[in-house]
């Protein structure tokens, strides 16, 4: 059987070192994650975890968590567009989710792996076609996301990749958009200002690259 499928055909992804300081690189959409945090606001309201390195982002947080936009659970989303951060166009926010009872019963990996599903589903939703993703804030410690940087990126690249698959190979195409075939193929970029994170980031999207390879090739 000639194998002939193509992860880019749904989904570009890599890893790459961002910096620490402005001036940032102007992008379509930032990611962050917000985990739940334990101590209830005033009125019995649960707050939201955020990574230290990621205070800029807090007063934007903060009015969408005020405008009841905003929520921790696991694989909720929120978009606020053209309100970017860090050179962004517009900033997708994510529920990391915890169990209830502080015990992580489905594993870090198919937690990340569903995190980056429920993020490649927004975008494609609304139309955004790139993304950086600061996949640091999904491992705060509220977050109880143990993995080390390898198996985060191959996990939330895995997700990603799974969701956006679709055959199409007998669905008749308009002849006028066969020169534009990756106008709608989303490019996700995971950063970090560690460049030792960067390095495991981009071994695990190598690794996902493989097996979405292959199970794209199954499912064809």
């Amino acid at each position: 059987m000639k194998q002939d499928v193509s992860v880019s055909k749904y989904l570009k992804i890599s890893a790459q070192k961002a910096p620490k300081a402005p001036p940032f690189p102007k992008h379509r959409c930032e990611v962050v994650a917000v985990a739940p945090e334990a101590a209830k606001k005033e009125g019995g309201r649960a707050g939201f975890a955020l990574h230290k390195d990621f205070k800029d982002f807090r007063p934007l947080l903060d009015r969408l968590d005020e405008a009841h936009e905003l929520s921790a659970k696991s694989g909720a989303t929120c978009l606020a567009r053209f309100n970017g951060v860090r050179g962004g166009d517009h900033v997708l926010v994510v529920g990391t989710g915890v169990d209830k009872h502080g015990i992580d019963q489905l594993g870090a990996s198919e937690r990340l792996r569903r995190l980056g599903a429920a993020v490649a589903h927004k975008l494609h939703a609304e139309k955004v076609k790139e993304a950086v993703v600061y996949l640091d804030t999904f491992l705060v410690p509220a977050a109880k996301l143990t993995a080390d940087a390898t198996t985060a990126a191959y996990a939330f690249a895995e997700g990603a990749g799974l969701a956006l698959y679709k055959f199409d190979r007998h669905v008749s195409k308009d002849p006028k958009q066969k020169d534009k075939k990756d106008e709608h193929v989303p490019t996700i970029t995971l950063v970090s200002t560690d460049s030792a994170r960067v390095t495991g980031y981009a071994n695990g999207v190598e690794q996902a690259h493989a097996l979405l390879t292959g199970a794209f090739t199954c499912r064809d």
